[in-house]
């Protein structure tokens, strides 16, 4: 991840773990954006997370496979429409989200509740 993050040119944006949830991992808005655009261009990525749910395929260790349900709880970036979006919560990190609505990309990192993000979308997307 870091090796993609140099060749996107991210000088800010440090990884230390492949799930987001090491306290150590460092972005700012401006670079999660462009993470996102990256990753908002391709189709997959988009269609998922549009999706209210659905279902996956998993490679058990016996060769077998299993259906996983997931279910998309981003319910209140859901309710603006969006092409395509990405939330996170640590306790160091708040709320944070990337989406793309009509075709733009849009980055809130820190937001310290649930109400404040949702201003903060409200403002960036210009909604009274």
């Amino acid at each position: 991840m870091n090796a993609k993050a140099k060749e996107l040119g991210l000088e800010k944006t440090i990884f230390y773990d492949i799930a987001g949830l090491d306290a150590s991992n460092v972005s700012t808005a401006r670079e999660m954006a462009q993470i996102a655009q990256e990753a908002f261009s391709k189709s997959e990525i988009v269609e998922v997370s549009g999706k209210n749910q659905y279902t996956i395929m998993a490679d058990n260790a016996d060769g077998s496979q299993s259906e996983i349900d997931v279910v998309n709880r981003n319910y209140s970036l859901m309710a603006y429409g969006m092409e395509a979006a990405k939330t996170g919560f640590l306790i160091e990190a708040q709320r944070t989200a990337v989406f793309k609505k009509n075709n733009q990309i849009f980055s809130i990192l820190h937001a310290r509740s649930m109400s404040e993000r949702k201003d903060v979308v409200e403002k960036l997307l210009k909604i009274e």
